[in-house]
């Protein structure tokens, strides 16, 4: 997983709109206190919040889908760890 663009919203503070990617998906996220530079490997998970209409699907595609809402998306993936809520989709 990488960052493959970064859109500053203030760089004073660190804020900044990233998008993530492994190669094949991709997902924009709200970044604070960013520290990695364009193009940098990330190997800490990504935090999501405001989580809904969580469910067990029985086959094994990864999918992220753009929802109307900004930072919204539909992710389908494949839970690692149910006690800390991680959750792998394809390389992110």
């Amino acid at each position: 997983m990488r960052i493959h663009k970064i859109d500053w919203i203030s760089k004073e503070s660190l804020e900044a709109e990233v998008t993530v990617t492994d190669g094949i998906l991709k997902v924009i996220c709200f970044a604070h206190p960013l520290t990695y530079p364009d193009g940098s490997r990330l190997r800490e998970p990504i935090d999501c919040y405001g989580t809904t209409n969580i469910v067990r699907a029985d086959d094994n595609e990864y999918k992220i889908e753009k929802q109307t809402e900004y930072f919204s998306y539909y992710i389908k993936g494949r839970l690692i760890d149910q006690n800390n809520g991680i959750v792998r989709v394809g390389g992110l």
